[in-house]
């Protein structure tokens, strides 16, 4: 029988199969991890969003008194509210206020 003749991978082709096929698995560990970390921060903004239109909407349908608003503009029943501040990381700081109108 000849040697030259004999079929099969050499111990070099294997481990190097492995390594390619480390690296490509770990690749795809990673993206899979960066999808979820964005989903993650995507759902954070969405309650954050509509935590914020449930407040607007409250406010339109019961004023708050002027006296617990701090930034009231005189004469006018108008007054400066906090909807939102700042939503958990990683998403940007965010400071929405908003114009509303007040109970004397």
């Amino acid at each position: 029988m000849n040697l030259n003749s004999c079929r099969g991978f050499t111990l070099m082709e294997v481990w190097t199969a492995i390594v390619v096929m480390s690296v490509g698995m770990l690749a795809v560990d990673r993206m899979f991890d960066f999808f979820n970390r964005m989903k993650t921060a995507e759902r954070n903004q969405t309650l954050a969003f509509e935590s914020a239109v449930t407040k607007v909407e409250s406010f339109v349908l019961n004023p708050p008194p002027c006296n617990q608003l701090d930034s009231v503009l005189p004469g006018t029943g108008l007054a400066w509210a906090d909807v939102l501040v700042t939503p958990e990381p990683p998403a940007r700081p965010v400071h929405f206020r908003r114009l509303v109108q007040c109970k004397r």
